[in-house]
């Protein structure tokens, strides 16, 4: 049972609790900043993502194209199935684009 307010979606955690990513799209052509883009992000027990929201207070990166591909993006993803898990299990998703300039 959910505390009172609690909607289901605590992204408190560090990292995405614990579930191998089993399919990751491609995020190296998003953007050639440097920096960080966080999404929270919630997935079903057949590890389908349902939902993606940008984290824009934890994310270094502002362009706002550049962040909608990356929720874009982590919507694609799929986790491992844990059928135990709660219909919605959360947390975040960082991407980091460290890019080297010649």
């Amino acid at each position: 049972v959910a505390d009172e307010g609690d909607q289901g979606m605590d992204f408190s955690g560090d990292g995405i609790f614990g579930r191998r990513v089993v399919k990751r799209a491609d995020v190296k052509k998003i953007t050639t900043e440097t920096g960080k883009i966080v999404i929270n992000l919630c997935v079903n027990p057949s590890g389908k993502v349902v939902f993606a929201e940008l984290n824009e207070e934890l994310s270094t990166i502002s362009n706002k194209s550049v962040l909608n591909k990356a929720r874009k993006v982590a919507s694609d993803y799929r986790f491992e199935r844990d059928y135990t898990a709660p219909a919605k299990q959360c947390g975040k998703l960082t991407f980091v684009f460290d890019i080297d300039e010649e």
